[in-house]
């Protein structure tokens, strides 16, 4: 069920994947967000402090998707207090406001990558 019925966060913990489309379609949904630190989505939503939004530090890796073991406890620990966060706040604020975050969201949106990528074009085609 969209969130915009149900107020429940978006929980997207992976590994590896640079920019995971799904955290920005969550939030354009109204869904809050439960997201491992990774580069992609730091590099979007890190910068900006929202009640909405909660980054968990992505363990040490051994492998490209293998954590390494004594690092595992701390992570299902941060990652289980990010989820009561955000279960908690949307109890009490089921509506969350994108206007701190608007302005990155647009630049991710179809017009905005038309718009770089129109950008780019022009620049070198001339």
């Amino acid at each position: 069920m969209p969130c915009w019925y149900k107020p429940e966060p978006h929980n997207y913990n992976c590994w590896f994947e640079g920019l995971p489309l799904v955290v920005l379609e969550a939030l354009a949904s109204g869904c809050r967000v439960v997201a491992t630190a990774l580069p992609g989505v730091t590099e979007i939503l890190g910068e900006r402090k929202t009640d909405f939004i909660d980054l968990v530090p992505t363990p040490r890796l051994q492998e490209v998707d293998k954590p390494v073991a004594a690092d595992q406890k701390q992570f299902t620990q941060n990652l289980g207090s990010a989820l009561q966060r955000q279960l908690w706040a949307a109890r009490k604020h089921p509506q969350i406001d994108l206007s701190p975050i608007a302005d990155r969201m647009a630049a991710f949106s179809w017009s905005g990558v038309f718009r770089k990528v129109e950008a780019l074009y022009l620049t070198h085609a001339g």
